[in-house]
């Protein structure tokens, strides 16, 4: 049995021009990485070292009520959403977030070279994480036959003014805007490669219409914690999550879900 990683992911969402009008942020991971390489993902990933740091509680805005694993999970998300998009949750002694310019993406490129940790970053900066903007979202817990475990928690976060999400052209090789429900439809149609928590969380976040409504529905709704289980139909086997978890779908052929897998490890 693979051990359990824990990680983080950031659903940065916006209210777009078309209808219905929300739309999610989503990178394509690069077809060398050996997990769900090619496959369209949220910004996000595992948990390092530092993140563990407690000086974590002290660098961040709404940490007071959190516990040392939300503190945790909470710092990854941030740290690894600036990693990969430029887009940095934090915010200065008025509540402002920084303006994308020269100086943040120097800050991204010499944080993803190794040349300071994200306590420097925010420590130059003169800002604060912003936990009080992740909204709990889901936690997923990769199933004991998979190759990679991952215990991840997914965070709504809503689209800083004045800041351009971009791939960071190293992990990840492209990005979007997408209206939940297409990117499902891609999925689908085999234009793009969704693994299955992506793209159940997809169709989770497809049940609002509007960056309100989803804000609303995350906060009124209890996180319930999924690991996928098997279960066997008429000879059919079928991958499933408890049906109080708040998706509009608690299962998907096991072939489905493999084949997706699968795929997004293939080098295009």
């Amino acid at each position: 049995m693979s051990d359990i990683r824990p990680a983080s992911t950031v659903l940065l969402l916006r209210d777009g021009l078309r209808k219905p009008p929300l739309e999610v942020f989503m990178v394509k991971r690069h077809g060398d990485i050996d997990f769900a390489g090619n496959a369209l993902v949220f910004p996000g990933g595992k948990v390092d070292g530092a993140d563990r740091n407690g000086v974590m509680r002290e660098v961040a805005i709404g940490a007071e009520d959190l516990t040392d694993e939300d503190v945790t999970f909470r710092a990854c998300a941030i740290r690894e959403t600036f990693e990969e998009t430029g887009v940095l949750l934090a915010v200065d002694e008025d509540g402002l977030f920084p303006v994308s310019d020269n100086r943040l993406a120097h800050a991204q490129q010499h944080l993803n070279d190794g040349d300071f940790g994200f306590i420097d970053l925010l420590d130059s900066f003169q800002l604060k994480m912003a936990f009080d903007q992740l909204v709990p979202f889901a936690r997923w817990i990769a199933p004991k036959f998979a190759p990679k475990r991952f215990d991840t928690c997914f965070y709504l976060c809503r689209m800083p003014p004045d800041q351009n999400p971009v791939h960071d052209g190293g992990e990840t090789t492209d990005s979007l805007w997408v209206r939940p429900n297409d990117a499902v439809g891609m999925a689908e149609a085999r234009e793009a490669t969704i693994i299955f928590p992506t793209r159940m969380n997809l169709m989770k976040l497809g049940q609002a219409d509007t960056l309100t409504g989803a804000f609303m529905h995350a906060r009124n709704a209890d996180i319930v914690p999924i690991e996928p289980w098997i279960e066997e139909r008429d000879g059919v086997k079928v991958l499933t999550i408890p049906s109080n978890a708040g998706y509009p779908v608690t299962e998907e052929l096991l072939s489905s879900a493999i084949s997706s897998v699968a795929s997004s490890s293939v080098r295009e």
